[in-house]
Formats: structure tokens, C-alpha cells, sequence
């Protein structure tokens, strides 16, 4: 390769990569094409990550295992998924918490324990709500840009590009909003104006704002109700806060102190979190838990990265898709009218086949996870260990 490189006068590097790509081209049978720019790894995004996790459970759905290879190649031939690199796959398959097990020719993608316990445990716990006949409200929160609009000439609509917004169009408003199978909660909607060219609401949102709305909005729910929500971090700021291996020892220690643990500077790091880890449970609470206890409300979070399980998601797509069809100014204060009058249009009918949509998505899940074990216990002699998707990504 150096001698190729010096000849042709190539960098090095390139080859590398082109001939890399060569072999994996014969192992997996599929050339990869040349990266499209509007097609890129960027794209990856929590929907497309749902997607190709349904498509490996499709595989188990067929009693079929799914190997990187297998998956891998198929992703490349959905035009509906983005063109990614090996390493971004890994990486997607890392956030989704896949390892794989190990056999001599294949690697079976499965997740991980303590995902598939969450999950099961939420399904498990919202099914017995609801056959308790427990009201159930979900909450979430949208980005919206000010120049988030259609800009196609397959539009029919007639569009013209304002000119004198410059200022207000990469401006964002973010909403929170709380609806049950009936409809969006009255009086639930809070929007406000966030910073420019925001990507990420999640960033923007910070644990004291999602509480006073909260604590706003709890007394507009029936009692005795299930409230549904993301495990995000400002869902999820600890009453107590538990140290982890990051915390400096003597901090450490004066949290075990202070819980009436005996802890000092003779014992190691190690130690001291195996303490933490045995009480931990006592302590372990959320304030917004909490919150809901008081006013005898109960908080059931969605696994990580399962969107589908969340009808409000759908609800609030549709209010986007409405700004998107009218949104003809890039004016903040029209496109937070546009933003009510999309919540005004969402029906209890509409609401229902939504929340129905997540049923069927909870039930596919829920089966899913035995249909793994079906198959592991058939090939049980060909799978012995596992091994995180790490370890195989360089």
C-alpha cells in the first residue's frame, strides 16, 4: 500500500479505506456506494434507529437469527435508511444497547438484560393499568423551527419565501403538552422561545422548567392516574443524588455518613460503591416521582429509545406536519397559531387509533422477547458467551 501510495500519489490513508472497503465487499456481498451528502451518517436519527431495530426483530419475528452481517447488508439496501459507515452502525447498535453472542461462523444480535427487563416490566406494568382501568395520560415536548415549512415545488400550495424574517427563522419554540386517549389535557400546552439554530430540545430544557410545569399540570389529571414519560434527564432529577465511581472519595464517604453507613478513609473506592449499591434502592428516588405521589399519581417511564410506545409522539407529528403544510412567514407568533390550531385538530378518535398504534407496537415487543429465547434454547449449543458490540467496532 506504501508503495502504492507513492506511486500514484494517493494518500495512504485513502487506499486504506478503498481497500478495506474491498474486502468487507466480499464478505458481505454488497459494494457500498459513494456517500450522498443529504444521505449521511448525521441522519441517524432516534427514528431511524427504531427502524432498524424492528428490523432486526423482524429476523427473530421469522425464528431467524440476525447477524451484523445480515443486518448490515440489509440497512444498505433500504433506501428508506440512511447510507451509513460500518463504524456508525456499531455505534447505533452500541445506543440500542445490542451485544451480540457468539458462535463459530455467526453473531446473533440480541439486547441487552437490562434493557429487556425495562421494557418488559413497563409493558407488564401498563397492561395491569390499564386492565385496572386507570386513566393513562403521555407527556413529551417539540422543537419547532421558525423556517420549518415546505419548500417543494411538488407542493401544490402556492409558497413564497418571505424576505424580511431573517432574525426570527432559525428561532425554535419548544412545547410541552400532556394527552390521554380523550385529548390533549386543557391547559396542559407550554411553549416558549429558545435559543437560535437549537438542534436538540433536549438541550434546552433544564429540570427546574419541566417541574413548574409539572406541578402546574398535576391538577388537571384524574386521580389515581398513570403518567407516561421519556427517561430523559430532566424527567429524572434525583431527589437524593447516589455517588457513583465518578464522585471524589470524601464525598463518597460523607454521603454514607450521612445515611448512618460507617465509612472512612481506610477503605478503597471499590468498597465504599458496594455500599452505596446495597442501599441504594432506599434512596433512589425522582423528584418528579415524587411530585406525582403526593397528589396520588403514579410515573411510568418508557424504556430508552421506544418511541413507538408513546402515542403522543404521533399526536405531536401531526401538529409539526400542520405547521409544516401552512407555515408561510417564519414568524414565531404565527408559527406558535399554527401550533394550537394543529392541537385543536387532534380529535379523542384521532387520539384513540394513535394510542392503539402503541398497543399493537407494546404486544409486538412484549412477543418478541420470548421469540428470542425460542430460538437461543434451539441453538443453545452454538451460543455460549457474549460479548458487547464494542468490542468488535474497530
Amino acid at each position: 500500500m506504501l508503495y502504492l501510495s507513492k506511486t500514484s500519489g494517493i494518500g495512504l490513508r485513502l487506499i486504506k479505506k478503498v481497500v478495506n472497503e474491498y474486502r468487507e465487499s466480499k464478505k458481505t456481498g454488497y459494494v457500498k456506494p459513494l456517500p450522498d451528502k443529504k444521505n449521511n451518517d448525521k441522519q441517524v436519527d432516534d427514528s431511524n434507529k427504531i427502524a432498524i431495530r424492528k428490523k432486526i426483530h423482524a429476523y427473530w419475528s421469522r425464528r431467524e437469527i440476525p447477524t451484523i452481517q445480515k443486518v448490515f447488508k440489509s440497512i444498505m439496501k433500504d433506501s428508506g435508511l440512511p447510507n451509513i459507515s460500518r463504524s456508525s452502525f456499531y455505534q447505533v447498535l452500541k445506543e440500542l444497547n445490542f451485544k451480540y453472542s457468539k458462535s463459530k461462523q455467526d453473531r446473533a444480535l440480541i439486547e441487552k438484560e437490562d434493557l429487556v427487563l425495562w421494557r418488559h416490566k413497563y409493558i407488564s406494568d401498563i397492561r395491569r393499568y390499564r386492565s385496572e382501568g386507570r386513566k393513562i395520560y403521555y407527556l413529551d415536548e417539540m422543537l419547532i423551527r421558525a423556517d420549518y415549512c415546505f419548500n417543494d415545488t411538488r407542493v401544490v400550495r402556492s409558497y413564497t419565501r418571505p424576505e424580511n424574517n431573517s432574525r426570527d427563522k432559525k428561532e425554535c419554540l419548544i412545547t410541552f403538552h400532556i394527552g390521554s386517549t380523550e385529548g390533549f389535557v386543557d391547559g396542559g400546552f407550554m411553549c416558549f422561545k429558545t435559543k437560535k439554530n437549537a438542534t436538540n430540545y433536549h438541550d434546552e430544557i433544564n429540570s427546574n422548567l419541566f417541574y413548574d410545569w409539572f406541578r402546574g399540570v398535576l391538577s388537571r389529571l384524574e386521580d389515581n392516574c398513570i403518567i407516561v414519560m421519556d427517561d430523559v434527564p430532566y424527567h429524572s432529577l434525583k431527589k437524593d443524588p447516589i455517588p457513583t465511581l465518578d464522585w471524589r472519595k470524601e464525598n463518597i464517604i460523607k454521603w454514607l455518613v450521612s445515611k448512618n453507613c460507617v465509612a472512612d478513609q481506610s477503605m478503597i473506592k471499590y468498597q465504599l460503591m458496594e455500599m452505596v449499591n446495597q442501599i441504594k434502592p432506599l434512596y433512589d428516588k425522582n423528584v418528579i416521582d415524587e411530585e406525582a405521589l403526593k397528589t396520588n399519581k403514579v410515573v411510568l417511564r418508557l424504556p430508552p429509545l421506544h418511541n413507538e410506545l408513546n402515542p403522543i409522539e404521533l399526536a405531536l407529528l401531526t401538529v409539526k406536519n400542520h405547521v409544516k403544510t401552512y407555515n408561510n412567514t417564519w414568524k414565531l407568533s404565527d408559527v406558535q397559531k399554527l401550533i394550537e390550531e394543529g392541537i385543536q385538530l387532534l380529535t379523542p378518535d384521532i387520539w384513540s387509533n394513535f394510542t392503539s398504534y402503541s398497543i399493537e407496537e407494546e404486544n409486538k415487543l412484549y412477543d418478541i422477547d420470548f421469540a428470542v429465547d425460542e430460538v437461543l434454547d434451539s441453538a443453545f449449543d452454538q451460543f455460549q458467551t457474549t460479548e458487547d458490540i464494542s468490542s468488535d467496532s474497530s
